[in-house]
């Protein structure tokens, strides 16, 4: 069986499937050399990736809860939780990117949340600024900016 428990998204590679989006980022990750270089290294990736994860189901589960009282306390939760994630990147930025010393997973997890956050809140990087400078870097960066320049509108 393929795909044996019928999950989106699914990647295909050499006649392997692939499942769950955060393993497939995960593998990806480390077939085109955006993971760790050592296990710190992978466990602080993993760590960051799975923060975003949590990040982007808090965000779209208050958007679209119908009770509006549990919408607002799922709004509070999500605005809480976001705001303690960010303090947290910015104190913890010890070089241009968030792990290591080049663009890794946690670095495309973190510009990918951005996009949304800095939609939500225009000044989402006032209290930010070493967060504002890695994500205008990955913006920046040559293959990225290509990306960014192509990519259809409202894909990450």
């Amino acid at each position: 069986v393929k795909n044996p428990f019928k999950r989106l998204p699914v990647l295909e590679v050499d006649g392997k499937v692939f499942i769950e989006s955060v393993a497939i980022e995960s593998y990806l990750a480390l077939t085109f050399g955006f993971h760790g270089k050592n296990n710190w290294e992978k466990y602080k990736i993993d760590m960051i990736t799975f923060c975003v994860d949590d990040l982007f189901t808090k965000m779209f589960t208050s958007q679209f809860e119908p009770n509006q009282e549990k919408r607002r306390v799922l709004r509070d939760e999500y605005h809480n939780l976001k705001l303690a994630w960010l303090k947290s990147l910015e104190a913890d930025l010890e070089s241009d990117y968030l792990v290591g010393d080049r663009i890794t997973l946690a670095d495309l997890e973190f510009f990918c949340i951005s996009e949304y956050l800095v939609e939500e809140d225009q000044q989402l990087f006032d209290n930010f600024p070493r967060l504002k400078g890695l994500f205008d870097r990955i913006a920046n960066h040559e293959k990225i900016s290509a990306w960014l320049s192509k990519r259809p509108k409202g894909m990450c």
